[in-house]
């Protein structure tokens, strides 16, 4: 029979069967016959066998008589020995040393309470006995044979034709066929024994912590790379009873190619990681069953399933923003999270930090923003939005502080006291200007002396105390001159 193997990927704690060593220790010495047990080992023309009565009482008060076997249980000689002698174990016709092994010993009463010993001697041929062995597969070689009894040395091998005495091992789940033989060694006839055989099998192993046999792989289920194992469906009565192929793609759908892989019965194989040694998150996206006759004898289910990479996800999609004018650094975008990942930015594609990227300058701003996933998850490549800082436009309002009366003419000479306060916004201040709008359309002229504050100038505002001899109710508002361009003062509230 041929040995049927496969590859065993996994790791498991399992008994294994132990190789028994026997040992046979030659003697030379002399035995009473009474003495013998059967199944002692003698050795020819060395060990003696001495009849076991007495020399005074009867001069025949026993018989020994030695009775010679082939292996095969004829008989080839005998020796007859009487009271106060021995005999020296027989040896073959051509006077060389062999090995005996006491078949039996008996015991019989003749005339004279004499005791009569006969001694059933058979040639000691290399002999073995073995037992096949069964393994659960760990990846570690198991012995593929146990020898139970043996005489000489014992052979093996896994073809027939091949031979040594070394005991063959397997790591592999499979059917193996284990040849043996006995061969002579020193206390066995110089022959070999008759070739036996012994079948040994390595099974496959339940699956483990981790793992999810293949034919229970849902759509949509997310493995994580470098931890999950997907394990073949196969059993462990019939061997190549499933073979399993995973295909890995990219969050685009294209295949990595340089990661497929393929299992056979008895192995999981480990969800693959990205090319940069990341854990990477992987989502079942195809999956499909063959059943096909496999070396026209053994119906195999193949299953093919299709993994494609996962990303991160964003809590939101980051957008530009348009920012006015603050003289301040603003933030250039809103901060998003990743779920399963860290947010990068940069204004150049190329210094990254976590840091929301700022600026004062008015302007337009290319913001880049890539997603480096957590050590389950792909990262996502750097992409980019527009923010801008628009200019500030210019703007002023007035406000009423008051009238107040001349000193020469109080009576009649009714003044009024005014706020202005211009904003310049983002627009450098070159040149200011103040127009006083009375009611009939025309303008008045500043008292500048009778101002009620000196101007002053923060953060491109500046506050204008205004004094006007006219009442309040001749004047229609103020026109601000910023750099000769006119802008209308509104009424504050």
């Amino acid at each position: 029979m041929k040995n049927k193997i496969i590859s065993c990927i996994a790791a498991a704690s399992v008994a294994t069967a132990s190789f028994v060593s026997l040992s046979i220790t030659a003697s030379a010495v002399q035995y009473n016959a009474s003495d013998l047990t059967v199944g002692q080992i003698l050795t020819a023309g060395t060990d003696t066998i001495k009849q076991n009565g007495g020399t005074t009482a009867w001069i025949y008060k026993s018989l020994l008589k030695l009775t010679y076997n082939a292996a095969d249980g004829t008989q080839v000689n005998y020796t007859e020995t009487q009271d106060g002698s021995t005999t020296t174990v027989y040896k073959d016709g051509n006077n060389r040393y062999q090995y005996w092994k006491v078949a039996s010993v008996t015991k019989e009463n003749h005339d004279y309470s004499r005791d009569d010993y006969i001694v059933t001697l058979t040639a000691n041929d290399p002999y073995a006995t073995a037992v096949g062995t069964t393994n659960v597969c760990t990846g570690e070689e198991f012995p593929l044979i146990s020898v139970t009894e043996f005489t000489g040395e014992v052979q093996y091998s896994l073809d027939n034709e091949s031979w040594s005495t070394d005991v063959p091992k397997a790591s592999d789940v499979g059917s193996y066929t284990v040849y043996y033989k006995a061969v002579p060694g020193t206390q066995t006839n110089n022959v070999e024994s008759a070739v036996g055989s012994v079948n040994s099998m390595i099974l496959a192993r339940d699956i483990q912590a981790g793992e999810i046999r293949a034919s229970q792989v849902e759509e949509g289920r997310i493995f994580t790379g470098g931890v999950d194992s997907i394990y073949q469906d196969g059993g462990t009565s019939v061997i190549y009873n499933s073979l399993l192929k995973l295909t890995y793609k990219y969050a685009d759908g294209t295949t990595i190619s340089e990661a497929y892989s393929e299992t056979k019965d008895g192995q999981s194989t480990t969800v693959y990681r990205s090319s940069d040694g990341r854990y990477v998150y992987w989502e079942v996206t195809e999956k499909s069953s063959t059943v096909i006759d496999y070396y026209g004898q053994f119906p195999r289910t193949d299953y093919m399933i299709t993994l494609t990479a996962r990303d991160p996800s964003l809590t939101a999609e980051p957008t530009g923003k348009t920012l006015e004018w603050t003289g301040e650094e603003q933030d250039l975008i809103d901060p998003v999270e990743a779920e399963h990942g860290t947010v990068y930015y940069s204004l150049d594609g190329e210094a990254w930090s976590e840091d929301i990227p700022t600026a004062a300058e008015i302007g337009i701003y290319q913001v880049y923003y890539k997603v480096v996933g957590d050590s389950y998850y792909n990262s996502i490549d750097p992409t980019s939005v527009v923010s801008i800082i628009t200019p500030k436009q210019a703007s002023a309002e007035y406000k009423h502080e008051g009238d107040f009366t001349g000193d020469e003419d109080p009576e009649n000479d009714i003044a009024s006291a005014w706020s202005v306060t211009v904003d310049s916004g983002s627009t450098a201040i070159e040149s200011l200007d103040l127009k006083i709008n009375d009611t009939d359309g025309g303008t008045h002229e500043k008292t500048e002396e009778r101002a009620i504050e000196t101007p002053t100038v923060t953060n491109g505002i500046i506050v204008l105390g205004v004094a006007v001899n006219h009442p309040k109710d001749d004047i229609a508002g103020f026109t601000v001159v910023l750099n000769g361009e006119d802008i209308e003062a509104v009424e504050a509230e």
